[in-house]
């Protein structure tokens, strides 16, 4: 009896090891203020390649840590390897998909950089 108690504690483990490895989320800032960026594209360009909406990301990216009122602590560029992709507790369906993390979970969720350009531009016009 208690073989068959540990053979199922340990079938349940694998199911939970497996379930949680397509997790790819980057995990939320620790601090008050700190703020994350974490991206899933399609492809990324090879060298001698030009990609206008990869290079104006890393472009956004920049442009965050040069804004004083953006703590950005960690940025993430992840490829899609396979489908589906779970981050976050929610499935990435579309490529690309942008997150801007806080503290408290999701502060953005979008496919178009322009949502992440008036972000920024949000975060530094003054109140």
């Amino acid at each position: 009896m208690r073989n068959t108690y540990l053979w199922c504690l340990i079938i349940l483990l694998f199911i939970l090891t497996g379930c949680t490895n397509k997790q790819q989320s980057l995990p939320l800032p620790e601090r008050e203020g700190d703020i994350h960026f974490q991206a899933f594209v399609e492809e990324v360009p090879t060298e001698g390649e030009s990609d206008p909406e990869y290079e104006r990301m890393y472009d956004l990216v920049a442009k965050m840590q040069g804004n004083e009122a953006i703590d950005l602590t960690q940025v993430d560029v992840q490829v899609k390897k396979e489908a589906p992709i779970q981050a976050h507790g929610e499935e990435i369906v579309r490529f690309p998909t942008y997150f801007i993390l806080n503290r408290e979970g999701i502060v953005l969720k979008t496919t178009n950089l322009d949502e992440v350009a008036e972000y920024i531009d949000r975060a530094g016009a003054p109140d």
